[in-house]
Order: structure tokens, then C-alpha cells, then sequence
């Protein structure tokens, strides 16, 4: 999945951005990333979240009914 597709124009996205490009809090983006639903990476002490990675769980997710 392209990530230009969902928006995403940085290559990567911090923990704040990440929060708010799915619209999510902090418990939430913690627990997508416990149920290995998002993969962030670590750079030293800082995470990251590819936009390649954002694209591949935004295409998981079903249209809301």
C-alpha cells in the first residue's frame, strides 16, 4: 500500500504524530503496538513509525457500517 494513498508524506512519524494521524490516544496506540497490530521501530532512545507501516494498518482496518 502506498502511504501517499492515506495522506502520509513524511517518511516517518513520531509517537505525537503517529497519535494523531490515526486519531487515537496513548493507550490505544500503546495497545495496537502490544497486539503486534503496528510496529514501531527504535532509533537509540527515539520511536518511530515508518509511513509504510501506517499504510499497511490503515489498509487492515474495515469501512465503519
Amino acid at each position: 500500500m502506498n502511504p501517499h494513498d492515506f495522506n502520509l508524506m513524511k517518511a516517518n512519524y513520531t509517537i505525537s504524530e503517529t497519535k494523531t494521524q490515526l486519531c487515537v490516544g496513548h493507550t490505544k496506540l500503546y495497545d495496537l503496538i502490544k497486539k503486534k497490530q503496528l510496529t514501531p521501530l527504535k532509533i537509540g532512545k527515539k520511536t518511530i513509525f515508518p509511513a509504510a507501516e501506517l499504510a499497511r494498518f490503515l489498509s487492515t482496518l474495515k469501512p465503519a457500517a
